[in-house]
């Protein structure tokens, strides 16, 4: 017998969803046994399982499908657990330590929402802060969400691997923020995080809803709240408020359904390096939500890149056009090379199906 997948609330080691309580499941694999006998669920505060915040004992009554865990949840607070599990004919099985992690949970705030001071709502932003670490970084967590939709980046790394964050919310009900882990992007001394800002579904115009195709606000927006729990045991917060500082990026316009513009003349090198020069940038300014709901942990399953494709064939249609094939409907994005001169623009347009041999896109619309 082994003990093939443990999961929390459906998910694996889940980092910062939304959860008002912890249901555990899990299933089993090479077994002689026709069903569970008994099962024993414990759960601690430290990955060495000394600190034992709960244990079931040896219960027949434990569901391998749901198992609620009768546990306190803290706001930003790891728990670890294991499950013993026993057949009806008698072999064993003990699952490798498992481990989940709370978000806020409704925690206030130490950063406040942050917006550009520009008059031209509508300007892309690059945001940074630079700030110093006293010591080794023993763990450290970003809490961070965006409108529209945001990336972060930490001393020039990308955090995460998630794409279009906070995603399709209700905004007027809620805005989702993430929970990264950012330990092994820290250093002792200088750091720095940065954050891109794009439309997204909060602050542009997206699908065919028509009159009802209203953004949800008319500004760019962040919060984000960097911990970071130093090897001595201090914490350090990085918070954005006033002291943020802002520059143009290289998006032009953006559209979850009508694409983006991009000018590559307008990337700074090295825009979330602890090294930049920042000074010639413009500080952001505090930013008060109107009509949106409250900020709660994140509910939504990532968005990943789960696989890439290369174009199956190259076809020349009669009106001269060449349209790459790449085999299937699919929902992503190109990467490409190009030998154009500076100021050359590339357009690249998405459809489905030729007519007449040729690329259409009336039935996408203004897409």
């Amino acid at each position: 017998m082994r003990i093939a997948t443990c999961r929390i609330n459906h998910l694996p080691n889940p980092l910062g969803f939304g959860m008002d309580t912890a249901t555990a499941s899990w299933t089993v694999e090479d077994s002689v046994s026709k069903a569970q006998a008994w099962a024993q669920v414990v759960v601690a505060a430290d990955a060495a399982m000394t600190r034992i915040l709960y244990d079931s004992g040896k219960s027949a009554a434990l569901d391998s499908l749901a198992t609620e865990l009768p546990v306190a949840l803290a706001p930003r607070t790891a728990y670890f657990w294991t499950v013993r599990v026993r057949g009806d004919a008698g072999d064993e099985a003990v699952s490798d330590v498992q481990r989940f992690e709370t978000g806020k949970r409704g925690e206030p705030w130490q950063a406040q929402w942050i917006t550009t001071p520009w008059t031209d709502r509508n300007l892309h932003p690059y945001v940074r802060k630079a700030f110093r670490l006293p010591a080794k970084v023993r763990s450290a967590r970003v809490y961070a969400t965006g409108l529209g939709v945001y990336e972060l980046e930490l001393n020039g790394r990308r955090v995460g691997a998630e794409r279009l964050a906070p995603y399709c919310n209700g905004y007027d009900y809620w805005v989702q923020a993430q929970t990264y882990d950012i330990t092994g992007l820290l250093r002792p001394g200088a750091n720095a995080i940065g954050a891109m800002l794009e439309n997204g579904w909060a602050k542009g115009p997206f699908g065919t809803f028509g009159g009802l195709n209203t953004p949800y606000v008319n500004d760019f927006a962040l919060l984000c709240e960097l911990r970071a729990t130093l090897e001595d045991g201090r914490e350090v917060v990085v918070a954005t408020d006033g002291t943020w500082r802002c520059a143009p990026s290289p998006i032009v316009e953006d559209s979850i359904y009508d694409g983006e513009v991009y000018d590559a003349n307008r990337e700074i090198k090295g825009w979330s390096d602890p090294g930049l020069d920042d000074a010639g940038w413009d500080a952001m300014t505090p930013w008060t939500p109107t009509g949106l709901g409250p900020v709660v942990d994140r509910l939504s399953l990532p968005v990943l890149v789960k696989q890439e494709l290369a174009s199956a064939a190259l076809i020349r249609t009669p009106a001269g056009e060449a349209v790459l094939d790449l085999g299937q409907n699919m929902v992503g994005w190109l990467r490409f090379r190009t030998r154009a001169p500076k100021g050359a623009i590339l357009k690249i347009s998405h459809g489905e199906i030729l007519q007449d041999g040729n690329f259409y896109r009336d039935n996408l619309r203004s897409a």
